[in-house]
């Protein structure tokens, strides 16, 4: 992949991450030429590079989302807890997650949470696919190089 596709990989899974994208890229970035191992090999570390990057910035989003899901959640509990004592109503566990559940503000994070974190995945994926991408060209190299040493 030259330069101009990575960037455009990058842009297509970070602004709206979806199955039907994935499968094109991981087709492609999994495509190996044959007749060309050589270059495949001294190109791969730059592509992996770019993946192995992209997934640790998603991870940093997905952490930073699930970061705000987790204050968010505390902090409504503890002001609704806060006002339920006030007010002297029956107050449990069940009763104060039912409250948080149903708030819309938390369901946005959480969808921001699972958002990111699906991303992450998806590009966990990806650099997995990489890294069986570089056992399968280091081997076709070891063979290509195994049988010229053959016929020689």
């Amino acid at each position: 992949m030259n330069s101009a596709q990575l960037k455009e990989v990058k842009e297509t899974l970070f602004n709206d991450p979806k199955w039907e994208e994935f499968n094109p890229i991981s087709t492609e970035i999994q495509r190996i030429h044959r007749m060309d191992i050589e270059t495949e090999l001294s190109t791969h570390p730059g592509v992996y590079c770019f993946f192995h990057g992209m997934m640790m910035e998603a991870k940093k989003e997905a952490d930073i989302a699930n970061q705000e899901l987790e204050r968010y959640w505390h902090d409504a509990r503890m002001k609704e807890l806060e006002g339920r004592e006030a007010s002297k109503l029956k107050t449990t566990e069940k009763i104060l997650d039912s409250l948080i559940y149903r708030d819309s503000y938390y369901n946005s994070l959480k969808r921001a949470s699972i958002d990111a974190t699906y991303l992450y995945n998806l590009l966990r994926a990806l650099v997995s696919g990489l890294e069986h991408k570089k056992d399968c060209l280091v081997q076709l190299s070891s063979n290509r190089r195994a049988e010229a040493k053959t016929f020689s």
